[in-house]
Parts: C-alpha cells; structure tokens; sequence
C-alpha cells in the first residue's frame, strides 16, 4: 500500500493538527442552528429495508472497482482492534473487516472480471431498485458517480465502470432526467498533477420511470439523439467540463434519452444495451472524432 499524502503530526500547531482541526470544526459548529432531530442508522441498500418512506434519497454509490474499501479498512481495522478490542469488544470480534456484501468489482474475490462484474450488476440494480421504491414519486433522486477506467471493446472505447452502473439504473426503473458536473476534486492533489485524473463528478438527477412508457425503435433513438444532444454538450461546455470529464458527461444527456423509454429495440427487435449506448458512434451523432474536437 502506497500513501500518496503526508500526514502531519497531530501535535504541530499548524494546519491539519488536533488543535487547528477541533477549532475550525468548533468555529463551524457554532453557526449551525439544527431546528429537527436527525439519526443515523446503517442499513443494506439492497435488501430494501429503508425504515422510513416515502424518503428522499442522494446517494454516493461505490465506484464499480476502483477503490477496495473492505481492503483499505483492514490497514486501520487490525490497529484499533488492538487498542480498542477490549472497549468495545463486539464492533472488533472479527479478525478482518467483513467483504462479501462489499458492492464493488474485485475479480480476485469472485473468480474473474466477468462474474465480478455480473455481482457489481446484480447488487447496484438491487439496490437502485430498492431505492426506486423508497422514494417519492415527486422529488427527484440524486446518484454522485465518476468513473475514469476505459476498456476497448467492439464499436469503440466503453467505460466498464459507467456501462455497468448505467444499466443497474435503467434495471431500476429509473429515468436520467438532468446530469450535473460538479468539480469535487482539488487539481493540486499528488494523484492529479500530470496524470488523466477525473476532475469532475457527475450528479445524476433521477426519477422513477412511468410504468406505461413507450418502446421505440433504434431509429427513432437516433433521432431523437440528433435532436436534443447539441444543446446538452453546449450547456456542459458551458459548465466548464475539462477534456478528462467530456466523454463521461456526454453520456448523461444520452442516457436521458435512452432511459425515459422502456425499451430501445434494435432492428431484430432485441433490446438495446447500455453498452451499445455507450459507443461512441451511438452516443452522439458526430461520432468519436467529432465528440473529440467539441472537448475544450
């Protein structure tokens, strides 16, 4: 395991210390006037046990498999075991951090890439569509996504991590009804100076999908694409997306037109995939060089 931070002593005096830490969060803390009562309880999304409905819901999911999160908490897991076992002897019973239920796409976990992938789907669309369920019918459902990692496939260059979260969104019933570039991420940071690192996430704004909408044809998608993506790449343009982000943003608008549809037929009538959406030449109807030129 690799840090690529310093951390600095919590006795220095200067910023990131005990000290300086407790006072900006005490200096924080006294502007806040609270006027309900709040709670906190940890639940599995996928099991749909939400306690209370309707709810509103914003969500920041896991990241297909670019972070092992059970992993990473074993490196501090195994140390306040130590320390802390004795005083609370039931939240460090185990030897490790628990990782089956884990939602992420590890293949050294599940046998390979492609049955990592197949339990990504099947949990995230469970989950989604639990959440589907839970929501109200009119405030909008929140979904924070960013995803970097690219493969090559047949038709163009997909994003695993975005073709498989897409489609457990379309699984669940869900309709893209806007996507929000947000920069969330500080370009000074070590792991983004000279590299292609993210810049940006993106907000999905959802809502349940109609149980009587229509099914269209391909040809009627594409159509429907030439119409309405210009405009949506203008505005993204306009948010400031870098190049690293354009592709990833580009996908949303598409996705809004692909998602409020039940199905997308193909010409033999089967029905469009989230990954053929994801081609480049699907996507947009300028193509891959096009979508290349409109980047800033």
């Amino acid at each position: 395991m690799i840090w690529d931070f310093a951390e600095s002593s919590v006795f220095s005096e200067a910023a990131g210390d005990l000290r300086t830490t407790l006072s900006s969060m005490a200096r924080v803390l006294e502007q806040q006037f609270p006027s309900g009562e709040a709670g906190i309880e940890q639940i599995n999304a996928s099991k749909n046990s939400f306690p209370i409905r309707p709810i509103v819901i914003s969500t920041d999911p896991p990241y297909y498999d670019n972070i092992g999160y059970a992993d990473l908490s074993d490196f501090f897991y195994i140390w306040l075991r130590q320390s802390l076992g004795r005083i609370w002897p039931s939240l460090f019973r185990r030897l490790t951090t628990p990782k089956d239920d884990e939602l992420v796409a590890t293949p050294y976990r599940h046998g390979g890439k492609a049955q990592a992938e197949g339990f990504f789907m099947r949990g995230m669309g469970e989950a989604l569509s639990a959440m589907q369920a839970a929501a109200t019918d009119g405030e909008p459902l929140t979904i924070y996504y960013a995803f970097k990692q690219s493969e090559v496939g047949d038709g163009g260059v997909t994003s695993a991590g975005w073709a498989s979260f897409l489609q457990a969104v379309v699984d669940g019933s869900l309709v893209v009804d806007g996507t929000w570039p947000i920069r969330t991420e500080r370009g000074a940071r070590s792991i983004g100076i000279g590299t292609n690192a993210l810049a940006s996430s993106i907000v999905l704004v959802c809502r349940k999908r109609p149980a009587d909408a229509p099914t269209i044809t391909r040809a009627d998608f594409i159509r429907l694409l030439k119409r309405e993506l210009p405009p949506a790449i203008s505005a993204i343009r306009r948010a400031g997306v870098g190049p690293v982000d354009m592709q990833q943003s580009v996908i949303g608008p598409g996705m809004g037109v692909f998602s409020r549809h039940a199905r997308v037929l193909e010409d033999d009538d089967s029905a469009m995939s989230v990954k053929t959406v994801n081609r480049p030449a699907i996507l947009t109807p300028f193509g891959a060089d096009r979508l290349a030129k409109l980047t800033p």
